[in-house]
């Protein structure tokens, strides 16, 4: 993997978190995984960076990157981005997350997978029963 897009270290990871990255042993856990492989298989750990309510992305993009929601998520990215640029390798952990309320993150999460349901027939209380989702 060396030399590829001119990048001096081999591995770096960006998981999305799920709702905010509350549970940072479990999501911390997951970034170590990546840092022990690429350990174990020769390469240079750069860094990672956890991004708690990552499934915001996507409908945030035409939000500014510096704006208040966003700021620290834009900011994480910015910093494994130089890291990749630079070709350095920190071998850090970061975990940022969108400046949004836990409740309202969670309302949003519900109505976004009922709409999905609806989408494809279903209605949301046909989720998790066999029988209605054949």
């Amino acid at each position: 993997m060396r030399g590829i897009a001119s990048y001096e270290f081999d591995d770096v990871a960006i998981p999305e978190l799920g709702l905010e990255g509350d549970e940072l042993a479990v999501h911390f856990g997951a970034l170590e995984v990546v840092a022990n492989f690429a350990r174990s298989a020769g390469l240079e750990w750069g860094g990672g960076l956890g991004i708690g309510s990552g499934g915001m992305l996507a409908g945030l993009a035409s939000v500014p990157p510096g704006a208040g929601i966003k700021r620290s998520v834009s900011e994480g990215l910015d910093w494994i981005a130089g890291l990749a640029a630079r070709g350095e390798a920190s071998g850090e952990t970061r975990f940022v997350r969108f400046a949004f309320p836990r409740f309202a993150y969670i309302l949003a999460a519900h109505a976004g997978w009922k709409a999905m349901a609806r989408a494809n027939g279903l209605r949301p209380r046909d989720i998790g029963n066999p029988r209605r989702t054949r």
